[in-house]
């Protein structure tokens, strides 16, 4: 997810650097990798993880979502399971 915009207002990638400097800032996270890449738990549940070297899923419930994606629309999206994922109930 791009939260940060360059002076133009277009979206700008934020390094993986930064993205666990401020996860970890955050009292109760904690980073841990798997298959080298990062994830983020918060007391032990997964919060946020790196699916590649420019992309980092972030969970969040569905109004926070919702207001996220309105705010942010041209420069969010919304994916699917990865295969071989369930779904949470």
């Amino acid at each position: 997810m791009t939260l940060v915009s360059d002076a133009a207002g277009s979206p700008a990638r934020l390094p993986i650097g930064d993205v666990d400097r401020l996860a970890r800032a955050l009292e109760g996270v904690r980073r841990t990798t798997a298959d080298g890449l990062a994830q983020w738990r918060y007391h032990g549940r997964l919060v946020a993880r790196q699916l590649d070297d420019t992309h980092v899923v972030i969970r969040a419930d569905f109004d926070y979502r919702a207001s996220v994606l309105r705010q942010f629309q041209r420069r969010l999206t919304i994916t699917g399971p990865r295969r071989g994922q369930r779904r949470s109930r």
